[in-house]
């Protein structure tokens, strides 16, 4: 052993550049994994996107988001829309305007509903086979 250090004196720096890239390759073999999963999580899963959740939004972007609000946040939004709009006519003066029922001044154009030739039952449960207190009369199907 000593006389392979003895021979290998004058060529010391091989030595150390040998060690020196055993190190680089150990430490290339052991990020690899590493960096395939990068390749793998964010450039094909994610699509490309590292981080997800920005650090500022644009004020466009976040009325789309606004659009997918839980519904009952929605629902309460609109219902005070709907009491401000209330309170707004509530200023209104009203006292000149006659109430009406409904916005058309038209009168009922539908003629009156009045039996003219009777509900024919008497004739309908003549040609019935059996009958019983003015109905139809059939037999069991339910043993």
């Amino acid at each position: 052993m000593l006389k392979m250090f003895h021979y290998m004196k004058e060529r010391w720096y091989y030595v150390v550049m040998i060690i020196v890239l055993l190190f680089v390759q150990a430490y290339c073999d052991l990020s690899l994994p590493d960096y395939t999963s990068k390749i793998v999580n964010v450039g094909i899963q994610q699509k490309g996107i590292e981080d997800g959740v920005p650090d500022t939004i644009r004020k466009e972007s976040m009325e789309h988001l606004l659009l997918f609000l839980d519904e009952k946040e929605k629902a309460k939004e609109d219902m005070q829309k709907m009491l401000d709009y209330v309170d707004k006519l509530d200023e209104l003066d009203t006292s000149s305007v006659e109430p009406m029922s409904h916005i058309f001044e038209d009168e009922n154009v539908f003629r009156e509903d009045v039996v003219t030739n009777g509900d024919g039952s008497a004739d309908t449960l003549a040609n019935a086979p059996l009958a019983k207190d003015q109905s139809f009369k059939v037999p069991k199907t339910i043993g």
